[in-house]
């Protein structure tokens, strides 16, 4: 399975058509009693599994798991409503009728399916709810190390937001990022580590009024403390640095730890 994926700087391949050659050997020695589960939007995920002497079984489209409605829907029954689902954002849709398609080759048992999806909340670092104080609620999403999963993410949240970005820098592109922040109701953006400037003059580019401060501190619960400054009631402090924690920390769990116990230690 592979959702649509875009690539700065490679880190462990030349190029994108080295990352997706990397990819379709997860299926190139399938035989044909086996399955590929692709999604039918991405011509990328498409060529992976194209390698695949399997059958090919594509999800968010027929006959695999799709959205219609607001509903999830596979061969004609209705699991859940997508209101239901724990998991935040509309990109966990997709997620989601992934697993139902492949567990839909194993079995159909609609119960089952429909309790996993609507109670699984997901996993550390991705989204993570940490807590809410007076009104505010601090999310770990530690795990995205690039500007396309902190979009997503900012994308997850209708409430205002207060972002803190930023960390080593791989040479990603911040343009995207920088929009949808102006898109996207944050009322503050703290940003840290290497690309702070960077991200500052893409937010500049895109004519972003966020208030943002490229922010010196060194150690996560100076961030936090500021994050609850200019956080209000009702607001949503999201840690999605869209960089890699090198650094400042020695890898994203550190990172996301730190979080939590900065954030779990303020009154």
């Amino acid at each position: 399975m592979l959702r649509n994926i875009k690539i700065g700087t490679p880190v462990w391949h030349t190029d994108f058509e080295e990352y997706v050659t990397a990819k379709q050997q997860l299926f190139r020695w399938q035989r044909p009693e086996d399955t590929a589960i692709y999604f039918a939007a991405d011509e990328n995920s498409q060529k992976v599994v194209s390698v695949s002497a399997g059958k090919k079984i594509p999800y968010f489209k027929e006959p695999g798991a799709f959205v219609e409605n607001e509903k999830i829907v596979i061969n004609g029954q209705n699991i859940a409503n997508v209101s239901d689902i724990k998991l935040l954002g509309k990109h966990n849709w997709q997620n989601v009728c992934a697993a139902i398609t492949a567990v839909w080759q194993v079995t159909q048992d609609i119960n089952t399916i429909r309790s996993v999806v609507t109670s699984f909340s997901g996993m550390e670092y991705r989204l993570e709810l940490i807590r809410e104080l007076n009104g505010v609620k601090y999310y770990n999403d530690s795990f995205g190390t690039t500007p396309e999963t902190a979009i997503v993410a900012i994308e997850a949240f209708k409430e205002p937001k207060v972002l803190i970005l930023g960390g080593s820098d791989k040479g990603a592109d911040f343009a995207e990022l920088a929009e949808t922040i102006k898109n996207n109701d944050v009322r503050y953006a703290i940003i840290i580590g290497t690309t702070g400037p960077k991200i500052a003059e893409a937010l500049d580019k895109a004519g972003a009024t966020v208030p943002c401060s490229v922010h010196d501190a060194t150690t996560m619960p100076d961030i936090v403390a500021l994050a609850q400054q200019k956080a209000e009631s009702g607001d949503i402090v999201l840690l999605s640095t869209g960089c890699a924690s090198f650094g400042l920390f020695k890898n994203y769990k550190d990172r996301g730890d730190q979080f939590n116990q900065a954030v779990r230690s303020l009154s």
